[in-house]
């Protein structure tokens, strides 16, 4: 087996994790103005990669469609999926659990720190809480699933590539919401799912999904309680 494959997944996700940090801290902006900068550079650097790759390959790419959204998946132990469940129920119950633990860690640790939630601040943000969500999902599942797994298709690489993904997309929001130990163990799990979401069904729509829905609780938590700095 040729790692050449895998290593180049990896180190495209290494890549776009450390373009993502350094970027992030060179813009000389702060609040909405500086996150608005940010997903708009990540998303214009995605979608460049995008069509690079897309440029480069000489058969269309496998993952960049919905896939089979019911397809049947492999067992994740860790998850508890039984072998053949479909990715209908498997997605189904990841949303639902994924965003109940991801909601609670949120907005719990926003009202143990004495900030009060704003239904009114929420709503007069939700087309920025709706955009920021869509672009940061997009463009994170293009940078850590999408392209990485498009490397790796088709190749014995593709039975690490979870894994590779869990590692690095954990590793890189050390420094996101949540973070810190935390921020990885969570993203890392999410990493993980996604990516066998993408191979199992051959498309991005549950990954999409999911990720969109967790951003969406996570800029609902910062606009909603007052957080963006």
């Amino acid at each position: 087996m040729t790692m050449k494959p895998i290593l180049l997944s990896g180190l495209s996700m290494v890549f776009f994790a450390l373009f993502m940090l350094v970027f992030s801290e060179v813009i000389p902006l702060e609040g909405v103005w500086k996150m608005a900068t940010y997903q708009g550079g990540i998303l214009i650097v995605s979608l460049i990669s995008l069509g690079i790759l897309a440029l480069r390959r000489k058969k269309p790419l496998v993952f960049l469609r919905k896939g089979d959204i019911a397809a049947p998946g492999d067992r994740m132990r860790l998850l508890l999926v039984k072998q053949g469940t479909s990715w209908t129920n498997t997605g189904l119950s990841l949303t639902v659990v994924i965003s109940l633990v991801l909601g609670v860690f949120m907005f719990g640790n926003a009202s143990q720190s004495g900030a009060e939630f704003s239904s009114r601040a929420l709503l007069q943000h939700l087309p920025i809480i709706l955009a920021f969500s869509i672009s940061n999902a997009w463009s994170e599942e293009l940078f850590f699933r999408l392209i990485p797994g498009e490397i790796v298709a088709g190749t014995p690489g593709e039975g690490y590539f979870p894994l590779l993904s869990a590692i690095v997309f954990g590793a890189a929001h050390w420094w996101g919401s949540p973070g810190g130990p935390v921020g990885i163990i969570m993203s890392g799990f999410l990493g993980y799912a996604l990516a066998r979401s993408v191979l199992e069904t051959r498309g991005m729509f549950w990954a999409f999904l999911i990720h969109f829905i967790q951003d969406l609780i996570i800029f609902s938590a910062l606009f909603g309680f007052d957080l963006v700095a």
